[in-house]
């Protein structure tokens, strides 16, 4: 029974959820991304990024960091369309 208007015909609904994706949940589902293969997701930018830095012993800078910090909030840096 409805507690605020006393009807009987009432019905439970349950509400959709989700669940916000870690960058090791896009790159276990995608893959890292090379030159040519595409990308689906714009937390992949950030991790083959890094990944590159790394690889090569170089300090990430300061400007790269932050686009690498939007693309893992989802947000496309300028210029990259996928």
């Amino acid at each position: 029974m409805c507690e605020h208007c006393g009807s009987s015909k009432v019905t439970r609904k349950v509400s959709a959820v989700a669940r916000k994706r870690s960058v090791g949940d896009v790159v276990s589902e995608l893959g890292v991304p090379n030159p040519g293969d595409g990308i689906r997701d714009p937390r992949q930018i950030g991790h083959w990024v890094e990944k590159r830095f790394e690889q090569y012993g170089v300090d990430v800078p300061k400007s790269t960091r932050d686009m690498i910090d939007a693309a893992r909030d989802g947000v496309m840096p300028p210029g990259v369309d996928i």
